[in-house]
């Protein structure tokens, strides 16, 4: 007879204990806050992205010239909604719950692969990110296109590079600018490991042939960059692809706000590289300002705080732009968040590649906004080396505290949004 207490024998629990408490805790954190915003009425762009959603359901096809992405999002949306047979707004962002669950869930299988000790405090980082967290709840497509992007690197550090392209060309599908993130994938797959010797010509090749999906998604995304003329579906004119240096520097800026600690840690390398090459560093620091002094201004329709004051980030680019002294001060955060973004450690030196792939992925971005910066700010997350604990924690309570305001201000009466 078996022994039903023998190791041997006794399957190992999905979740420990610990698992099932920190999923209860966050899931009753995300239900809760939707039960408190489920009934406000359309926040931005939720009324174009809920009626193209009720379009198809009703079984009209034509898509919403104002739409600028595909409509992959609308459609799985839509099929969800008719299939529980609703075709409400609490519905739709029920459904946007149901993804923010799986975007943590995700997001905790992947830190849980490279940083398995750090996985419960990583993965309440992100749910608290403020970058993401006001779209946990609203109907928007960045919280599925994030989803398929993450699912997508997890397959490619788990090397299934058949499974992980197909799962970026559904984030391609939903968001043309997650190309940038297929690439990332794809390269991760190209540099599986750290180890010195791994790396040959023989084997890079072996590699090619086996990632042989990725360059036809790229070729095919060419071809459709070529036919559309740009990749925009509608609101051509307002999202043209773009050389839009304003957007880095934004970006660097909230950057150095959101991964402080990173950025003051950088700082040391910064001062012994001072020390080692004082003239190359003081020259790429002037050139640095000249780009920054003669680039950094408003450029795009949407970002003129004239017509659209009600937007956080508007508010910031004029105070920023108009006046000189607030424009040079920005210098210091955007210093800084060059420091954090190139000198903070990795696990591996693979995933350094996420520093470049950032940068492109937001200087062809013609308007300057906190949504384009989602996939960059989370997988920047994912990846850094942890800092003290003690910061860490510190950090976690601050991005809940900077969300809960955020999400305040989008559902005051005289909103605010980010």
């Amino acid at each position: 007879m078996i022994h039903l207490f023998n190791k041997k024998y006794c399957k190992k629990p999905i979740f420990t204990w610990r698992e099932y408490f920190f999923w209860v805790f966050v899931v009753s954190i995300l239900i809760t806050i939707y039960i408190i915003i489920r009934h406000i009425p359309f926040i931005i762009d939720e009324k174009w992205h809920f009626g193209q959603i009720k379009q198809f359901q009703s079984g009209n096809f034509k898509l919403d010239t104002y739409i600028a992405v595909f409509p992959t999002y609308h459609f799985i949306t839509a099929a969800v909604l008719w299939l529980c047979k609703s075709d409400t707004l609490q519905a739709a962002r029920y459904f946007s719950l149901l993804i923010a669950i799986f975007n943590a869930i995700t997001f905790y299988a992947l830190s849980k692969e490279i940083y398995p000790q750090e996985r419960y405090v990583r993965t309440l980082q992100f749910v608290f990110l403020p970058l993401i967290f006001p779209y946990h709840f609203l109907v928007y497509t960045e919280g599925m296109s994030l989803l398929f992007v993450l699912i997508s690197i997890y397959l490619a550090l788990r090397d299934k590079p058949l499974l992980s392209a197909l799962i970026a060309i559904l984030a391609v599908s939903i968001r043309a600018t997650n190309i940038f993130w297929a690439g990332f994938s794809w390269l991760l797959l190209l540099f599986p490991t750290n180890n010195v010797g791994l790396f040959s010509w023989t084997r890079f090749r072996s590699l090619l042939m086996r990632t042989w999906i990725f360059p036809l998604i790229f070729i095919a995304f060419s071809i459709f960059i070529w036919l559309n003329h740009g990749v925009a579906i509608g609101d051509r004119n307002h999202h043209n692809i773009t050389l839009n240096l304003s957007n880095v520097f934004y970006y660097l800026m909230m950057f150095s706000v959101l991964f402080f600690p990173d950025c003051i840690k950088s700082l040391y390398a910064v001062g012994h590289l001072v020390c080692r090459k004082p003239i190359i560093t003081t020259l790429m620091g002037g050139i640095l300002s000249l780009i920054y002094w003669k680039s950094y201004k408003i450029t795009h329709h949407y970002n003129d705080p004239a017509r659209y004051w009600a937007y956080m980030r508007n508010r910031i680019l004029f105070w920023t732009t108009h006046f000189p002294l607030a424009k040079g001060l920005c210098l210091i955060p955007t210093f800084l968040g060059i420091s954090g973004l190139t000198f903070t450690q990795f696990q591996e030196r693979r995933f350094k590649i996420l520093i470049p792939i950032t940068i492109l992925s937001i200087i062809v971005m013609p308007l300057i906004e906190l949504r384009y910066y989602i996939i960059p700010g989370v997988l920047f997350l994912l990846f850094r080396k942890s800092n003290l604990p003690g910061v860490e924690y510190f950090m976690t309570i601050l991005y809940l505290v900077i969300s809960i305001c955020l999400l305040s201000g989008i559902i005051s009466k005289v909103p605010l949004y980010p």
